[in-house]
C-alpha cells in the first residue's frame, strides 16, 4: 500500500516526517497523525514504529506548550502505535512466534502494555472515541478500563439467560436419550417400565410431544 505524507504529498515508505511550522493548526496535527496511522498499519519494523512515536510526543510537547487544541488526536495516534507494536511483539508465551526481531529498547513493562493494547482492540477504540483535548486517550486510560473489564462481573441477566440456556440444552439431551431408549423398547411390553426408570419432567415433556403430535396428525387426516 503506498502512504502518502498529506503535509507534503511525498510518498512515504519509512516512517513520514513531522513538520512543525508555527503556527502548527489542529488541522495540521491532525493530518499529520492520520498520514502516521495510517503507515502504521502497514509497518513491520518495531523501531520505525518507536522512531514515529518520539515524532508524535514531540508534537504533543509542542501543542501542550502552545495550544490544548489537538491533544486527542496525538494520544490516539500513539496509542494506534503502540497496539501495533504489541501485534509485532505477538504472545508473551515462551516459544511463540513473533515477527518482532527489533525492540530491544522496550521494557519488560512496556511490552506487557502494548500487547494488552494489541489483544483489546475494542476497549483501545472505545477510549479513543471517548477521548477529548481535556481527556485524551493516555495509555493509563487505557490499561484501566482493560483492568476493569477483566474484572468486571457478568450482568446478572446475562448470567442468568446464559444458565437457562444450559439448562435448556441439558433437559433437550435427556429428551433425546429418552426418546432414543423408547424407540428401542416400542411395541414390547417394557415401555411402561422404561418409563417408570426416565425423571417425570422428562416423562411430562414427551407426553407433550406425543400429544401435540397426535393432534396435528389428525388435523392433517381431516
Amino acid at each position: 500500500m503506498t502512504v502518502v505524507d498529506i503535509a507534503t504529498g511525498e510518498i512515504i515508505n519509512r516512517a513520514p516526517a513531522v513538520h512543525t511550522p508555527a503556527p502548527m493548526t489542529v488541522v495540521d496535527v491532525a493530518a499529520q497523525c492520520r498520514t502516521i496511522e495510517t503507515w502504521a498499519t502497514r509497518c513491520d519494523s518495531i523501531d520505525e514504529l518507536r522512531e514515529a512515536d518520539h515524532r508524535l510526543a514531540a508534537i504533543g510537547e509542542y501543542v501542550k506548550r502552545t495550544s490544548t487544541e489537538g491533544r486527542a488526536k496525538v494520544e490516539a495516534a500513539r496509542r494506534r502505535l503502540e497496539q501495533r507494536i504489541g501485534q509485532l511483539l505477538g504472545s508473551a508465551t515462551i516459544g511463540a512466534h513473533s515477527s518482532a526481531s527489533e525492540g530491544g529498547d522496550l521494557t519488560a513493562n512496556e511490552r506487557s502494555q502494548f500487547r494488552k493494547l494489541a489483544d483489546h482492540p475494542d476497549i483501545v477504540d472505545a477510549v479513543i472515541d471517548d477521548s477529548t483535548d481535556a481527556t485524551p486517550a493516555s495509555r493509563r486510560r487505557v490499561l484501566d478500563e482493560i483492568g476493569k473489564a477483566k474484572h468486571t462481573p457478568e450482568p446478572v441477566d446475562i448470567r442468568e439467560a446464559r444458565e437457562r440456556a444450559e439448562a435448556d440444552q441439558r433437559a433437550a439431551a435427556r429428551i433425546v436419550a429418552a426418546v432414543a431408549t423408547l424407540t428401542r423398547f416400542a411395541g414390547t411390553d417394557r415401555r411402561a417400565e422404561v418409563l417408570a426408570l426416565l425423571p417425570v419432567e422428562t416423562v411430562d415433556v414427551l407426553e407433550a410431544i406425543t400429544a401435540t403430535l397426535t393432534v396435528a396428525t389428525q388435523e392433517q387426516a381431516s
